[in-house]
């Protein structure tokens, strides 16, 4: 059985960034996902930029719209992924909600107030659709191996860390406060450090401060970079038992060894173990489990209440920023 998927906002993310890959090797655009797995059939993408839809249809040869409802009408796609701008998320979910899908796949954040996201989790609770939300490495299988491995006490208990983000508290940073909730659970405290600077070059209000979030026992640095320098979104941890170093090229981790020069004492080993990572394909790895979902109801790893409580942190932060 194959689903019918569609993708509205044909930009990067919904088919720009691995355009000029005609194989499976990079898949990290919703239009590839779809297009290369075998659950899928891409039947459809909307955008009102015109070149952006002969794109589409010169390279999956499937039907393009310039309005949504005749798009809806016309195929009444299984499942739509939502890649427009994050200002227009709410207005374009509740188009497409009102047409029933089997699921909706939205980008992140969730959108641009906590009081929208509460009422489309509502709205796909109360429709009875799936509203599954792309923080990416959550379905990673590096990512979850790494789960894995702390949940097991690999690398001891998991004290202190460092985040380095950039392009944007609201765009990049809730990545690392999404992805470090699912690896230590609710935040407990947070202390803002600095206000840093705004960044409004993505078509809505954001910043970049720094700050610290408190988990459980596990209490994380987050340090703002200037993007336009470099790119560097990565982050460090440091357990009782080893280190760990996370970005989307690699994750390695150190463990500890006994010192043979001093007795008694332990030093971490000299060169990094490292968990295989796919970030080259991160997208097909969220469908992948949207399709489980669909099929046979495995879970997903971030829907619209865990993207919710990422926006309510991410909110938190920005209002103490406000008052610092």
């Amino acid at each position: 059985m194959k689903f019918k998927a569609a993708v509205v906002g044909l930009g990067k993310i919904g088919q720009g960034y691995d355009y000029d890959c005609h194989d499976e090797s990079l898949i990290t655009t919703h239009a590839s996902a779809y297009h290369f797995h075998p659950s899928f059939d891409l039947v459809a993408g909307m955008d009102l930029n015109t070149m952006s839809c002969l794109a589409f249809e010169k390279k999956y040869k499937a039907q393009t719209f310039n309005c949504l409802d005749e798009m809806m009408e016309t195929l009444n796609p299984d499942v739509i992924s939502i890649a427009v701008s994050t200002n227009i998320h709410y207005e374009i979910f509740n188009k497409i909600i009102s047409y029933y899908p089997k699921a909706i796949l939205l980008e992140k954040p969730i959108a641009v107030s906590v009081n929208q996201a509460q009422d489309m989790v509502s709205a796909a609770g109360n429709a009875g659709i799936p509203l599954i939300v792309n923080y990416i490495r959550r379905f990673e299988p590096g990512t979850n191996k790494l789960k894995e491995m702390i949940s097991n006490g690999v690398i001891g208990d998991i004290y202190k860390g460092i985040v380095w983000y950039g392009k944007g508290l609201k765009n990049n940073g809730s990545h690392f406060i999404d992805i470090l909730m699912y690896l230590f659970g609710k935040v407990k405290n947070i202390h803002l450090i600095s206000r840093g600077r705004n960044f409004d070059a993505l078509g809505y209000e954001d910043a970049e401060p720094d700050f610290q979030l408190e988990f459980c026992d596990t209490i994380i640095l987050f340090q703002s970079t200037r993007s336009e320098c470099f790119s560097l979104t990565e982050f460090a941890l440091i357990g009782t038992k080893g280190t760990i170093f996370y970005n989307d090229d690699r994750i390695e981790y150190r463990l500890t060894k006994n010192d043979p020069f001093n007795k008694g004492y332990t030093k971490l080993q000299e060169e990094p173990d490292r968990i295989k990572t796919y970030f080259e394909r991160y997208q097909y790895f969220v469908v992948d489990s949207l399709s489980g979902f669909l099929k046979k109801q495995t879970t997903i790893n971030s829907d619209g209440n865990s993207a919710l409580e990422t926006l309510k942190i991410v909110q938190k932060i920005l209002s103490l920023r406000e008052r610092f």
